[in-house]
């Protein structure tokens, strides 16, 4: 009998040391959701503080919407950081990589699509030709299955 307490004994204590360590798993991963979330988040803030300090168009003061780089122009940059003004990052895409407070990496991918738009009713759509509106949609993707896509429309200066 002394046996089966003894062994029942041991069983709650091998059970409450594995829901311990469960539990310690589930918060490690928690915190690591958050940071990845957060790293990722910081990374889209500075990303659009980055395209902001680009110009709309090449043509700096358009006489007309005309003036406007054509739509099927747009993209071509050798690389993100080669960008001269915001449509040059259509189509680009780049990978960034963070450093995590645990010291370790995270890649995350950023890919960026531009497009004319006019506004109809309340909302942005697409349209096939020049106006003085752009919207980027700036899609960011990372580890642990992250990801999140954000859209702005800029506008010409002076319009």
């Amino acid at each position: 009998m002394e046996r089966i307490l003894a062994l029942a004994a041991l069983a709650l204590a091998s059970l409450l040391n594995f829901n311990t360590h469960r539990a310690d798993i589930e918060v490690g991963q928690d915190l690591m959701a958050e940071e990845i979330e957060s790293l990722g988040g910081d990374l889209i803030q500075s990303t659009f503080e980055q395209i902001a300090a680009l110009p709309f168009d090449a043509v700096a003061q358009p006489a007309s919407a005309n003036d406007l780089t054509g739509p099927t122009q747009f993209g071509g940059a050798a690389s993100w950081d080669a960008a001269t003004d915001l449509d040059d990052l259509d189509g680009a895409t780049v990978t960034r990589r963070l450093q995590g407070a645990s010291g370790g990496g995270l890649d995350y991918t950023l890919a960026a699509e531009v497009a004319y738009v006019e506004k109809s009713g309340g909302t942005w759509r697409e349209v096939p030709r020049r106006t003085y509106f752009k919207r980027l949609t700036l899609t960011t993707t990372g580890p642990d299955s992250f990801a999140a896509t954000l859209t702005s429309v800029y506008t010409a200066e002076g319009q």
